[in-house]
Parts: structure tokens; sequence; C-alpha cells
């Protein structure tokens, strides 16, 4: 048996932890709970913010493809054939498929978006009715032979979204917009210069617009904490505050085929 010496020695080994002890232990635990918490809401943060920096750039690559086509296009007359003659002639200026202007614009006020129009001629097909000689507007709608090809870009501020209308109709072509600016370069007497559309307008220079220079700000929905003294040059070229969210920027220079 064992002896009251050797039973007191054995109790006193095997006593549980003090309660300081457990207190020390429950703060160190905490203290690398928090910085492990920390460290993956800030991991978890960038991550968000470089999926929605990508995600923002595919959009204004696909929104800029669609304002190019129509930019490039603005102004073609597809040629006429004679059927006595055989030959191709373009229509004489003033027909219902070559009247307006082949680009027109209204400058935003007060820094507000700027809008673009932007028209031309379809290209007439042999056989129009066959589904291959099928053309289509920025919104998808068919056109016909006949028709003049319309696209108005502006910007919807309650729904933060790039809009295209055309004389079917209009839709959303991008969200996340916050900003759309136009720039025109006019050449008159072998002088090129850069114009808004209300200098344009004022000088009725919109026939001699021979490029067009576009910029979209986009901007996220994720919101950085550690982001929010920021900021960012929107396209005007102004200093501004990033809000805590992430912002695109994008301008590109597009060439009237037709000017």
């Amino acid at each position: 048996m064992s002896s009251p010496r050797s039973m007191v020695t054995y109790h006193a080994k095997a006593r549980g932890l003090a309660l300081l002890e457990v207190l020390v232990a429950m703060a160190i635990a905490l203290m690398v709970m928090y910085a492990a918490l920390g460290t993956l809401l800030i991991s978890r943060g960038a991550t968000a913010q470089v999926q929605e920096l990508a995600q923002l750039q595919q959009q204004a690559s696909y929104a800029m493809h669609l304002i190019g086509l129509q930019i490039r296009q603005a102004g073609a007359v597809d040629p006429v054939r004679d059927e006595d003659s055989g030959l191709y002639a373009f229509p004489a200026p003033g027909t219902d498929v070559d009247a307006g202007p082949k680009v027109f614009g209204t400058e935003g006020r007060d820094g507000a978006s700027d809008t673009v129009t932007l028209s031309f001629a379809p290209v007439r097909w042999p056989n129009p009715a066959a589904r291959a000689a099928w053309q289509y507007d920025c919104i998808g709608a068919r056109v016909e032979n006949d028709e003049r090809v319309q696209a108005r870009f502006a910007i919807d501020t309650r729904r933060s979204s790039l809009v295209c209308r055309s004389l079917r109709g209009s839709q959303p072509v991008i969200g996340q917009v916050v900003d759309l600016q136009v720039r025109y370069r006019v050449v008159t007497a072998g002088v090129t210069r850069e114009l808004d559309a209300n200098q344009v307008e004022a000088a009725a220079l919109w026939p001699s617009v021979m490029a067009l220079e576009v910029c979209l700000d986009l901007k996220g929905e994720e919101r950085a904490p550690d982001s929010a003294a920021l900021r960012y040059r929107d396209c005007s070229d102004r200093e501004r505050p990033r809000d805590g969210r992430v912002h695109q920027v994008i301008r590109h220079l597009f060439h009237l085929r037709n000017a």
C-alpha cells in the first residue's frame, strides 16, 4: 500500500492549471486567432479586388470594342448597283440612308457624362432575305438593307451602366460605369484640333471630325477598408477619391474610316 506521504506527493503533482494560467493561455490563443483572422481578411480583400479589377478590365474591353465598331463604320455608305449598266456608285448626298451627321455628341453639364451618336448605312447584300445577309445594330436587333444604322451611347446614372440606343430600342452594354467622356479630333485647313462637343457644335464642324477619343470610368463594388484615402485620376484628368473602391479608367482613340 502507498504511504500517506506518497499520496500527498502524487496529488501535488497531478493538480490542474491555476486560473491565472488558464486566462493567460486564453489570451494568447485569442491573439493568435485575431492575427490569423486579420491576415485572412486582408488576403480576402486583396483577392476580391484583383478579381474585380480583372472583371472591370474585361467589361471595359468589351465596351470599347463595341463602341469602336460603330465609330469605325460611322458615315459609311454602301455603293448601289445600277441595273442598266451593272456598275456600282455611291448614292447622292441627301438620300434617306445618307441623311444626318455620321458623328454627333453632347457635352455633359458641370462635369456630367457625355453622349455620342454614330450612324452609317448597312451593307446592301444581293439577297437581303437570306440569313447570311442579316445585319444587326448595337443592341442585337436586325437591320434591314434600306435602314440607317444608329447607335447612341450614354450613361444611365440610376443603374451605373453604359447604354446603347438604336432605332429599334435600347439596352445596357455593361454595368458599373460612372462616366463617359468623348473628345473629338477635327481637321480644318490642315490643322488638327481636339475639341469637346460644345466646341464642335458651335463651329458646325461635325463633318470635319476625323477621330474620337473615348474614355470610360468603371467603379468596383468591393470595399477595401485600407484604400479609403487613396485617389485616382478620372476621365477628365481630375484627381478624385476612390471611396475605398477599385476604379478602372480606360481610354482609346478611334479613327473614322469614312472621314
